[in-house]
């Protein structure tokens, strides 16, 4: 019988940093840390609650981005889309607060249009495995 388990990990963070191009250099010195514990929040060490409240607050984020649910087979893909809905979301917020030119604004269309195809292609054979499984179930 599979079994779920909270697990803390700092994918979350990490993305942020990426997105807005902090290093962990950077980000200690904000947070008034070593940047050895900005690298531990990252990788998902174990982390004093302090710090987590410290990084949330900085930065904004609540404190359950860094928990997720494992599957017992390492499968993560309700938390790993979620947090892709939460990219976008950033991304989002991000176009509508920057000046781009006809041509950018083109180039981004298109590429989000394409990322917009790959999605639906990977609903649909998510949609399939569902329907296989199903079917698997019903025997």
């Amino acid at each position: 019988m599979a079994t779920d388990k909270w697990v803390y990990t700092g994918k979350k963070l990490k993305a942020l940093f990426q997105r807005r191009g902090i290093s962990y250099k950077d980000a200690a010195a904000r947070l008034g840390i070593d940047k050895n514990t900005v690298g531990k929040a990252v990788r998902g060490g174990n982390m004093n609650v302090d710090i987590l409240l410290r990084i949330c607050n900085e930065y904004g984020m609540p404190m359950t981005d860094f928990f997720a649910v494992e599957k017992e087979n390492g499968a993560d893909y309700l938390n790993s889309l979620a947090e892709e809905v939460s990219i976008l979301e950033e991304e989002c917020v991000k176009y509508k607060k920057c000046e781009l030119s006809s041509d950018e604004i083109l180039e981004l269309k298109t590429t989000l249009a394409r990322t917009a195809a790959l999605m639906q292609r990977a609903t649909e054979e998510y949609q399939r495995c569902l329907k296989i499984l199903d079917g698997k179930l019903k025997k």
